[in-house]
């Protein structure tokens, strides 16, 4: 072997040497790695404990976290657990803008919406379905809610409350949920005991947020609507309401709460309406003072009467537009609502009357309920014609109820079990569509 070979060998026996730079150069898999929006992100799906895990790891995530800008305080707080720290944690997020309560099965007291509202950075709360004032289907111990809620009144609660964005969102059924659950649990809190605490609490929230509110969604059945009719809201530009006409309400109070809401973009109203009247007028026949041109961006109506002057009033920038059904018209249990609510679903002339009242070329999203009552071929030549901008259309097209063409339903069933000595059975007959499901298109143009 030559000289010249065996230095090549040895150079090549030499262990590789990296140089600080090098190493420097490659790249980090840790969190320090990572975009600051992009950890913020992260961060921003914590809930309360994991936030206050995380910033225990080290100095830099405990310096991260302080930029946390939503919390989502999820479990239940007792009055055993005595704890005047659980709220604490917000002192330490100076950044922190939107406080959600998740899955507070036992209810949210008091305390914790006064805890969010003395920090003047938190301009948002919202309450998802599992976490409300009181929560029907509990046991009686749970009742202290009530005791921790401010009555009607009460003194120490602020006049102005800085918050941009409060939802409060209630599950559609509880009506239903409340005959399901009296007979499992005979001494749970009833539907009207929660309407109760969500008039208690949402009477001294809603009206002192009219001068920053920029969004709101409430329930219709507990919000204090006479309240808000009494206000003004500048800065409101989405509102929406779920749920039933209260008694108490006047059908007017629609009207005179939208004309104090001059800056309003985004309208839902999915209401369900009563049996003593159906399509409650949202305007009526003529336009309240002030409400003659409404520059709205998004407009969902449910069960509305074609013959409302909203719809005339509606100005050529609304880009997405549903005339639907609440609750939905298909849904396997409607013979229990109906004792309560009516279904009054537009018939196809009634939605092309309505349709043909607007004026808004620039639709982009459009959503249609109605039943026919004949060749609805006007209507669907309407839509194709006269939105040259629609990229999306959802259908609900309900046969009447005097067709005799409609297919009948057809129970679908499990097969028994194959062996070696049985055969399999024969393929079940297809399943029909019920009588009520609707003949549903959505398409995306």
């Amino acid at each position: 072997m030559s000289r010249s070979r065996r230095r090549q060998r040895k150079a090549s026996r030499k262990p590789i040497t990296i140089s600080a730079s090098s190493a420097a150069s490659r790249p980090r898999t840790t969190l320090q790695s990572l975009n600051s929006d992009v950890l913020s992100a992260i961060l921003d799906f914590l809930d309360r404990l994991d936030a206050i895990a995380l910033a225990s790891a080290s100095r830099w995530i405990r310096r991260c976290c302080t930029h946390v800008h939503r919390l989502t305080i999820k479990g239940d707080y007792l009055p055993e657990d005595n704890d005047p720290g659980y709220f604490s944690v917000l002192a330490h997020l100076p950044s922190l803008s939107s406080v959600t309560f998740h899955y507070a099965f036992r209810g949210v007291p008091w305390m914790g919406v006064q805890a969010c509202l003395k920090f003047p950075n938190i301009t948002a709360l919202s309450f998802t379905h599992t976490s409300q004032w009181l929560v029907p289907g509990r046991p009686e111990e749970y009742r202290w809610i009530l005791d921790t809620l401010p009555a009607p009144g009460a003194s120490g609660i602020p006049s102005r409350i800085p918050l941009t964005a409060f939802s409060y969102t209630t599950l559609v059924w509880r009506e239903l949920r409340e005959h399901s659950e009296a007979a499992r649990f005979p001494h749970t809190a009833t539907l009207a005991e929660e309407y109760a605490a969500e008039a208690r609490g949402l009477a001294p929230l809603v009206p002192a947020m009219q001068d920053t509110a920029e969004s709101l969604r409430l329930p219709l059945d507990t919000s204090p609507v006479q309240e808000m009719c009494e206000g003004y809201w500048p800065r409101l530009s989405d509102l929406s309401f779920r749920g039933s006409y209260p008694q108490s309400m006047p059908l007017s109070a629609m009207s005179t709460l939208l004309s104090r809401m001059p800056r309003l973009r985004n309208l839902s109203l999915e209401i369900a309406q009563p049996r003593s009247h159906s399509r409650a007028p949202i305007f009526g026949a003529n336009a309240p003072k002030g409400c003659e041109y409404l520059p709205l961006r998004s407009l969902t109506v449910a069960y509305p009467d074609p013959d409302d002057a909203i719809f005339t009033s509606v100005g050529a920038d609304l880009t997405r537009l549903s005339i639907r059904d609440w609750p939905r018209y298909y849904y396997p249990f409607r013979g229990e609502i109906d004792l309560k609510w009516s279904a009054p679903i537009l018939s196809s002339s009634e939605c092309l009357r309505l349709l043909t009242r607007m004026n808004v070329p620039h639709l982009r999203r459009l959503e249609v309920v109605y039943k026919v009552n004949g060749p609805d071929d006007d209507l669907l030549r309407h839509i194709a014609t006269s939105y040259p901008d629609l990229e999306e259309f959802e259908i609900h097209r309900y046969r009447a109820d005097n067709d005799k063409d409609e297919p009948p339903y057809v129970k679908p069933h499990r097969p028994p079990p194959c062996s070696a000595e049985t055969p399999p059975p024969p393929s079940p007959q297809p399943r029909l569509r019920p009588p009520r499901a609707p003949a549903r298109v959505s398409v995306r143009l």
